[in-house]
């Protein structure tokens, strides 16, 4: 993993962050208390969150005040809208099967399915044994064993942080105020039974609502079936999927690797007890005739191409989004204004913040209907949305290595395949980019495709959760 001096540096401090919090979720764990109901666990994304993005900010010399427990000033208890069409399908099959089934299936928030994979659902469901009940009218109310020592470890850990990243008193005093908060509305006043062959059906646990329902349950009894909502699960290797995908996941269905083999030696895909969920793969797999990348004759100078950066912010949970903002504004200008034939498609919640681009040259639109326009594509991140959809097109890419990205060794395998991949120095001047007028668009293949980002038109990964 080659990374820029700037992101080293976020990088270490976020490594010892998360041990830091780690330390103290095993002071829990070892007195045999639930994965489930382990409540350093419970607030470990909050944590991460609120203590990276206050260190981030500090190696930035910016002060965006930040809250525990919100994201971008939004409250993480404010109810998520459901889709109506679920609650109806669900909320009818379950007039019945309430009455008939004693087992249940929890669903809940950002599990994307189609119309006919929902209906699947409700027949497998249903020849199971199982009724669905829809997260969003469970209590948000959990009860954690042993909770007067849980608190007592946790109130421990916040304190060493506060001392650590040096708060001052006004928000030390603010922090243990959302602490309280977050706490009063969480706990169950009385004891929550699970029941046996459980399953909870959620998104990623980022989400406060999936949280609570998992902490509802017995690991002993009753199983987590987590949705990956990234299409490339596999090439990556972040420190957040530790406890921001895995924690909680018995089985964890995604699009992409699905072999463990493959994956054994990154760390990050184990879970904060150090097991390895069941992977369930949900995709078809992209067709053979796809894989090959017609190479250009043309001089890349000559060709048009089309640049697909991320976005810039001042909250952070993991290391690949620290980017020093200056820098990465300056590079993209230095981009733009050296190659006539270099357009942009700034992130839709960005382009207010990229300076001194010329107008002409941002793109609007649906981005797999722009990229038809370009001869090739351009990224400096591809731990995004973006990248997992135009990767399985027919498109060259380059890939500028600013020192951002982390792979597991499968992923940087497949996708060297794919890209051409140029080293540039963010932080000396651009060094290596001279590299990038020397790049000849050889033929490439597109193997990376057959592992990640597949189609989701599939209803055999729904069979597996019921095994």
């Amino acid at each position: 993993m080659r990374l820029n001096n700037f992101t080293k540096k976020n990088y270490i401090e976020i490594e010892k962050l998360f041990k830091i919090i780690l330390k103290h979720y095993k002071k829990i764990s070892i007195k045999g208390i639930d994965r489930n109901k382990n409540l350093v666990g419970f607030f470990f994304h909050d944590l991460m969150f609120y203590f990276a993005s206050l260190q981030y900010q500090k190696n930035l010399k910016k002060n965006n005040r930040l809250r525990f427990g919100y994201r971008n000033n939004f409250f993480l208890f404010k109810k998520h809208k459901k889709n109506r069409n679920s609650q109806f399908i669900y909320k009818v099959y379950n007039l019945f099967s309430k009455l008939l089934f004693h087992k249940t299936l929890y669903f809940g928030y950002g599990i994307k399915l189609s119309l006919a994979q929902k209906i699947y659902l409700v027949l497998l469901s249903s020849l199971n044994g199982y009724r669905i009940e829809l997260i969003n009218n469970l209590s948000n109310r959990a009860d954690f064993e042993n909770f007067n020592f849980q608190k007592k470890i946790l109130y421990s850990l916040i304190k060493y942080l506060s001392k650590y990243y040096k708060l001052s008193k006004k928000d030390k005093s603010q922090l243990n105020i959302d602490v309280n908060i977050f706490i009063k509305k969480i706990i169950s006043k009385k004891k929550i039974i699970s029941m046996n062959n459980n399953k909870v059906l959620i998104g990623s646990s980022a989400n406060i609502f999936n949280r609570i329902a998992a902490t509802q349950q017995d690991s002993k009894i009753s199983s987590n079936i987590i949705f990956g909502h990234e299409n490339h699960t596999g090439f990556t290797n972040n420190l957040h999927l530790r406890f921001n995908e895995f924690q909680y996941a018995d089985r964890y269905v995604c699009n992409g690797i699905s072999d463990k083999r493959l994956l054994k030696n990154s760390i990050n895909y184990y879970n904060l007890q150090n097991k390895f969920p069941r992977l369930i793969h949900r995709g078809l797999r992209n067709k053979v005739s796809n894989l090959t990348i017609d190479g250009k004759i043309e001089k890349i100078s000559e060709l048009k191409g089309l640049y697909i950066p991320t976005r810039i912010e001042l909250d952070v949970i993991n290391s690949a989004e620290c980017i020093n903002h200056l820098d990465y504004q300056k590079w993209q200008n230095f981009l733009l204004s050296h190659n006539k034939n270099i357009f942009i498609k700034p992130h839709p919640k960005q382009t207010y913040k990229i300076e001194k681009i010329q107008k002409r040259k941002i793109v609007n639109g649906n981005l797999s209907e722009v990229i038809k326009d370009f001869d090739y594509l351009i990224f400096d991140f591809v731990s995004s949305a973006a990248f997992g959809e135009v990767v399985i097109s027919n498109k060259q890419i380059i890939y500028f290595n600013i020192g951002l990205s982390s792979f597991t060794d499968i992923g940087k395998k497949l996708f060297f395949k794919r890209v051409h991949k140029i080293d540039v120095d963010l932080e000396n001047k651009f060094e290596g980019y001279r590299n990038f007028h020397k790049t000849e668009l050889s033929g490439k293949t597109n193997e990376f495709s057959q592992y990640f980002c597949n189609s989701e038109s599939n209803f055999s990964f729904i069979n597996k959760i019921f095994l």
